[in-house]
């Protein structure tokens, strides 16, 4: 159905849901990162007041924002190699049986790629968010014995593209997923892998 751009409309609300995806750097495909049922955007801005000293009480006049920022807090629910190699921030050596595939913890000294969340919610119109520059990191523990579901918990830097000079991009109203392509730069002295949006 479709959704108006204007509100008020109560076909607006939402309740979410969806997936993520993450291609690392260097990397031509797109990896799907199984059941995530926490997706958490946060930005972080850094603002400097002004206040006007023209009378005898201070008044705030300006602000301006210093520093822009933002993080995306994944909880992963699904223990495969890829998404333990995030959370541990380790090389994945993928076993030849009768040998087990290995992660070698904390071999990486950073995890960057771009990073892609589409909604697919049944209420309300979906959203695509896409980041072509991300830093991951592990951020909560890993519960090893437990009578519950377990999960593993990342969260991921969003940087500036330096090329576009763009954090990323949200696309309103999708009916599916909008594939971005895969491209290679130049960065940080090295060949790196960035991503465009798809026409």
């Amino acid at each position: 159905m479709p959704f108006a751009e204007t509100a008020p409309d109560i076909n607006n609300y939402f309740i979410a849901k969806g997936y993520v995806k993450f291609s690392s750097d260097g990397g031509t495909t797109w990896t799907h990162l199984g059941n995530a049922p926490e997706v958490e955007w946060s930005p972080n801005l850094d603002l400097l007041d002004h206040f006007s000293a023209m009378s005898g009480v201070r008044s705030k006049d300006r602000k301006v924002i210093r520093e822009k920022s933002a993080t995306v807090r994944i909880v992963l629910e699904e223990s495969n190699p890829f998404n333990l190699g995030l959370a541990l921030m380790g090389d994945v050596t993928p076993g030849v049986a009768p040998a087990p595939t290995t992660i070698d913890i904390f071999s990486l000294a950073e995890i960057t790629g771009a990073l892609l969340f589409v909604g697919q919610n049944d209420v309300g119109p979906r959203t695509q968010y896409y980041w072509p520059n991300v830093s991951i990191t592990p951020s909560g523990s890993i519960n090893l014995i437990s009578d519950e579901w377990a999960s593993m918990e990342i969260t991921a830097e969003v940087l500036v593209d330096p090329t576009t000079g763009s954090f990323g991009t949200a696309t309103w109203d999708i009916t599916d997923e909008v594939t971005p392509t895969l491209t290679t730069t130049t960065m940080r002295g090295a060949p790196r892998t960035r991503t465009r949006e798809a026409a």
